[in-house]
């Protein structure tokens, strides 16, 4: 506005200054007119016009050259003006822009749970927000002007110091928004655990550091007590199980990992069935079990685990229900406790008790059965004594008072075993042994079409034991695979020596092609009563008795079979 007031002002000059030289012009010729003549005459008019023709021209440009600097001058003005003008605007507008970002930096820091400390490039603390005061214990400004460092324990500010600098000479972008881990120092002295990250950055006149800070006090106790909990549940001899409500385990302790021969880091996020086979420590949804573990909070019970080799435990579980602070369900834990051995001691006490009572039993029919094969043998003796040797009835004789002598001796066996009596032991020829236990058996397997193949040791086979007790135990096995073949077969009796943890056994092996025997029943094949046959064909002793006899002289013997393929039985006594 000045500037061009002040341009109108030099127009007006240049049009009163033309007016006045033309005056000045016509005034001169009237003076002079006046002066020369003493009188005002036309001549001298024409000479002011005269003069005023020729100075105007010399004037003129002159005039249009100062106008035109001073439109120069007037624009330049104008332009510096404006330039004036868009340099304060710009100003104003990033003053309003830079107390905008301070307004709203300051509201996102005071309103962050986090602490956020500023510091110069020196390390003076120019800002910190509200969580910053209360998480060190001060008030206000007080740690205004005072070192970043006094806020941390004197141990770190060395290492503090040196990163600092590498971040102030080479920017360190490694170094930027890594998380440290150290302890805050309060007003009081007291330490604390933070997580510190810094980043930096500069203006024209210096450049800043800002400290992100966390108390972390509260999750490390939280990770404490987890770490203490764990560590008693690793101590727990029973395996401590935790599946989500989705059947994924969650937690596997130390005893889980020596139970079932799987880490932990195998099977976390797993399917509980794909890592424990057969495992029901938790109830079908919607069963009876089910709604009881719901309404009680637990479930019980006895079941049948796989481990990762393959073998069997079994085990007592204990499950209970999982349950947030609203109550709601979240999943379960289990507690497994493996009595895989204590039910084998049990096995073992049962068994013990029921080998009394066979004892027991064994001792009553041994006594009762004595007296009739006593007086069998006489009437056999009595027989025998009226007719000649060429007598028809002669072998048979002969045959039923080797058999009832034969009997005889078992029952003074039965008698002696009862009485937990050891036999006198001598070395018996095994084949001998076999092949007087087959003279029985053949005239019954021709009966029922299977041939007997013996696949005897080339060299003779001596054991140590009783005879009649051997026989026993070949009559008993040989019989068993008769009768597993009522359609014919093939009954195979192999014999060999065999090595077995440096020491030299005896082995007889009695195979058939019969219907063999299910895997679940395998294990019971040698218990007392337990017979696959019909309820007329047998008494299910025979491999009890069978068992009794190869143990009691130092061996032992093993089944496997297969069903519709046959059943082998593998006895191993000590060689002589």
């Amino acid at each position: 506005m000045v500037i061009s007031s002040r341009l109108k002002s030099v127009r007006r000059l240049i049009w009163v200054s033309l007016v006045a030289v033309g005056t000045l012009s016509i005034l001169l010729g009237a003076v002079a007119s006046i002066a020369f003549h003493g009188h005002l005459d036309s001549e001298a008019l024409l000479v002011g016009g005269v003069i005023l023709v020729l100075v105007v021209p010399l004037v003129i440009p002159f005039l249009l050259y100062v106008a035109r600097q001073l439109k120069e001058r007037d624009d330049a003005l104008r332009l510096t003006q404006f330039t004036i003008n868009q340099t304060q605007d710009a100003r104003k507008q990033a003053e309003i822009a830079l107390q905008a970002s301070e307004t709203k930096f300051r509201s996102i820091a005071e309103s962050a749970t986090d602490g956020v400390v500023v510091a110069d490039k020196a390390g003076t603390i120019i800002y910190w927000n509200n969580s910053a005061r209360k998480m060190f214990g001060f008030y206000g400004d007080q740690v205004f002007g005072k070192s970043v460092l006094s806020l941390l324990p004197e141990r770190y500010h060395e290492t503090l110091k040196q990163e600092a600098e590498q971040l102030l000479k080479t920017g360190a972008p490694e170094m930027e928004g890594k998380i440290l881990e150290l302890h805050g120092l309060n007003r009081n002295g007291y330490e604390f655990p933070v997580e510190m990250s810094m980043s930096t950055w500069e203006t024209d006149t210096n450049r800043y550091f800002a400290s992100i800070i966390r108390d972390v006090s509260e999750r490390k106790a939280a990770e404490s007590n987890l770490l203490f909990q764990a560590n008693i549940l690793s101590q727990v001899k029973d395996a401590v199980i935790a599946i989500d409500i989705n059947g994924r385990i969650t937690y596997w302790n130390t005893a889980a990992e020596q139970t079932y021969g799987r880490k932990m880091v195998e099977v976390i996020g797993q399917k509980l069935e794909e890592v424990i086979s057969t495992c029901r420590i938790l109830p079908e949804e919607g069963s009876r079990d089910h709604e009881r573990l719901l309404d009680t909070g637990y479930w019980f019970g006895e079941d049948i685990h796989v481990c990762k080799d393959g073998q069997e435990l079994t085990v007592e579980f204990k499950t209970s229900v999982l349950r947030d602070e609203n109550g709601r369900r979240i999943g379960h834990l289990a507690v497994v406790r493996d009595v895989t051995e204590r039910k084998r001691l049990e096995d073992m006490v049962l068994h013990s008790e029921k080998m009394a009572a066979m004892g027991q039993m064994a001792a009553g029919v041994a006594y009762q059965l004595k007296t009739p094969m006593t007086i069998i043998l006489g009437f056999v003796e009595v027989v025998s004594r009226k007719i000649n040797s060429h007598d028809a009835l002669s072998t048979p004789l002969e045959a039923i008072k080797t058999q009832a002598l034969r009997c005889a001796g078992l029952i003074d066996n039965l008698i002696d075993f009862s009485r937990k009596e050891q036999p006198v032991f001598q070395e018996i020829d095994l084949h001998e042994a076999i092949a007087s236990a087959l003279l029985l058996i053949e005239p019954r397997a021709r009966g029922n079409a299977i041939a007997i193949h013996k696949e005897f040791s080339i060299t003779p086979l001596r054991v140590r034991g009783y005879k009649d007790m051997i026989e026993q135990v070949i009559l008993n096995l040989t019989l068993n695979a008769v009768d597993a073949m009522p359609r014919g077969g093939v009954l195979t009796i192999h014999t060999r020596h065999v090595t077995r943890q440096d020491r030299v056994y005896t082995q007889i092996q009695v195979s058939d092609t019969g219907v063999g025997i299910p895997v679940d029943l395998q294990k019971k094949l040698f218990e007392p009563f337990f017979t696959t046959k019909g309820k007329d064909q047998g008494a299910g002793l025979g491999l009890w008795l069978v068992k009794e006899i190869i143990v009691s002289q130092g061996g032992r013997i093993e089944v496997t079979s297969q069903e519709s393929k046959g059943t082998t039985l593998t006895v191993f006594l000590p060689a002589a």
